[in-house]
């Protein structure tokens, strides 16, 4: 039986196809539970959900006309520079969004310094760097392997940045919660914790993974590894909103009551 190597595919394009079709199903269904579950707020968490999903779909489109040659390298850099700048945005406000709800009481300059921190890679980095792979036109193998590795270490810097301005919120408010009855929330705010952590380790596997031998084949599969980590992300993030409310509402209510004792 005839094979699809049999009809002149490469393994690189066979894996591009595989991953654009998962990548989708992927999307898809972000969009479907954002939609059905978030709808009604629709605020900053709703739609940098539906921005990141469009812009690792993006993403894996481009890799999949990359991989098959089907436009022309002026058009692919375009692609392939917008669902950048959509999709690491799209991450980082995605994050954003939760981490005001629990520092917002707490501090409001570090949530104002996360904003700025997002405006600031937007504006020095992800839009040069999408530029550059624009002029460049994707003539040179290492032009867009420097805009990878820009765009993910921008990526893997605001991580860094919202996550620690976030675990910092919360154990904030772990100094706070005493007695069995604040229990709970010091279990949820552990447990979101230890999941925002492994969604950070991906991306810096993946930054490590941008200097091997085997960058063009990371670059095929990036997206699909994006599309479950954001489906991870986005589920989780909502998930814990109620723990996240409930936190930053203890951290109000016994700073008033200290208040109240000091006068």
């Amino acid at each position: 039986m005839p094979t699809l190597l049999d009809a002149g595919l490469t393994s690189e394009q066979l894996m591009a196809a595989w991953c654009f079709f998962i990548t989708s199903f992927m999307s898809v269904k972000t969009c479907q539970y954002v939609y059905s579950d978030i709808k009604p707020c629709r605020g900053l968490y709703f739609w940098s959900s539906m921005a990141a999903s469009l812009g690792v779909w993006s993403y894996s489109l481009s890799s999949l006309l990359q991989s098959f040659a089907l436009v022309s390298t002026e058009v692919l850099s375009l692609i392939m520079g917008v669902a950048w700048l959509i999709m690491g945005t799209g991450n980082s406000l995605l994050l954003h969004s939760r981490v005001r709800l629990v520092t917002t009481s707490i501090s409001p300059r570090r949530t104002y310094a996360t904003a700025a921190s997002i405006l600031a890679s937007l504006l020095l980095v992800q839009l040069p760097a999408s530029w550059n792979l624009a002029t460049a036109g994707l003539m040179s193998e290492d032009t867009f392997q420097a805009h990878e590795i820009t765009q993910v270490t921008a990526l893997v810097g605001q991580e860094a940045l919202i996550m620690g301005v976030f675990a910092h919120g919360l154990y904030q408010s772990w100094k706070l919660a005493s007695g069995d009855a604040d229990q709970w929330v010091r279990d949820e705010n552990r447990n979101l914790i230890q999941y925002l952590a492994f969604v950070f380790a991906v991306d810096v596997v993946v930054l490590g993974a941008e200097h091997t031998a085997g960058f063009r084949m990371l670059t095929v599969t990036k997206s699909l590894i994006y599309s479950l980590k954001f489906f991870y992300l986005v589920i989780i993030l909502n998930d814990s909103a109620e723990s996240v409310h409930d936190t930053n509402l203890m951290y109000r209510n016994r700073l008033k009551r200290r208040e109240e004792d000091i006068k």
